[in-house]
């Protein structure tokens, strides 16, 4: 029967009301009340019926109780709805800190403080639970997948023009753009070591090219009169860099005052050219030359680097 299977198909669905093609006593023909399967016409008419034999008094009394359950009602549902956002806002809370983010959890809130991304915890089409621009409302990893696949794009047109303009941004604005990334590995060292660690482990003959090219510079700066107490001074100073590690638990290099492989500058590894310093001074000095620290060092002239070298003190 079509009543029977609309009737079940609303209990499923949880519907008030279903759509019967069975006439009523009186003839009617339309929706029933899911409950009840009573007819919802039937039901007004009979309402009316009882509306009119009321009194003014009684009319006004019995429409102040339903507006007073109708506010009732609604005042639990809100209540609810309360409740349920004070447990996404929880479990959003807890997904943020999880992440290391502090951000707010929807977008009316991002806007009335002002901030230009906000954290809901609800995946995007891609399945991106990431940041969401309070803006647009648009995921931030999608954003990126989007600049990521135009950056490529352009750079399959455009290769060697992008090459030759970076070449002469940065060559026109070196000193700043040096000194903005020396402040960068200052403030995040330990994710630029973690960084640099996973690159050279993913990539382990960029690590031995870079490690035999240093050791056979090494190995070329290193003259043939380094014997005897010399070379014993040289092994004294990499035993006490050893040492200092030891004690103070933080490991320490040791540097050439004047690099052996540096940028127009070569010095030697003789025990005057070295200084002992801790891992992160030394990687951030890279191999530049200072020469206000190799003449605060004292090196003799020709004891030690190379006359280049001494042209630039």
């Amino acid at each position: 029967m079509p009543d029977r299977e609309a009737l079940r198909l609303a209990r499923e669905g949880k519907q008030a009301r279903y759509l019967s093609v069975q006439p009523c006593p009186r003839g009617h023909t339309g929706f029933r009340y899911t409950a009840s399967q009573g007819c919802c016409e039937c039901q007004y008419i009979n309402a009316s019926v009882r509306l009119s034999k009321l009194t003014p008094e009684e009319l006004a009394s019995k429409l102040e109780s339903q507006r007073a359950y109708v506010r009732g009602r609604a005042k639990i549902k809100q209540e609810k709805l309360n409740a349920v956002k004070a447990e996404d806002r929880k479990r959003i809370k807890q997904i943020q800190s999880q992440l290391g983010i502090d951000l707010p959890t929807s977008k009316a809130e991002a806007v009335a403080c002002n901030s230009p991304h906000f954290f809901n915890g609800i995946p995007c089409p891609k399945g991106h639970v990431s940041q969401r621009f309070a803006a647009s409302g648009g995921c931030h990893e999608c954003s990126k997948e989007l600049g990521r696949e135009y950056r490529r794009k352009k750079w399959a047109e455009n290769k060697e023009e992008i090459k030759k303009a970076s070449r002469e941004y940065f060559h026109k604005n070196k000193p700043a753009r040096l000194a903005a990334h020396k402040a960068y590995v200052a403030k995040n060292y330990d994710a630029v070591r973690e960084q640099q660690r996973q690159y050279f482990k993913n990539n382990p003959q960029v690590s031995r090219f870079h490690g035999g090219t240093r050791r056979a510079r090494k190995k070329m700066a290193t003259p043939p009169w380094l014997k005897g107490d010399l070379l014993k001074q040289v092994k004294s100073i990499y035993s006490e860099a050893t040492e200092i590690s030891k004690v103070t638990g933080e490991v320490m290099h040791v540097d050439h005052l004047i690099p052996i492989c540096g940028n127009g500058v070569c010095g030697l590894h003789v025990p005057w050219n070295l200084r002992i310093l801790t891992r992160k001074e030394n990687c951030s000095k890279r191999s530049e030359f200072d020469p206000h620290t190799a003449r605060e060092a004292s090196i003799p002239l020709g004891c030690g680097a190379a006359l280049g070298s001494y042209q630039l003190l």
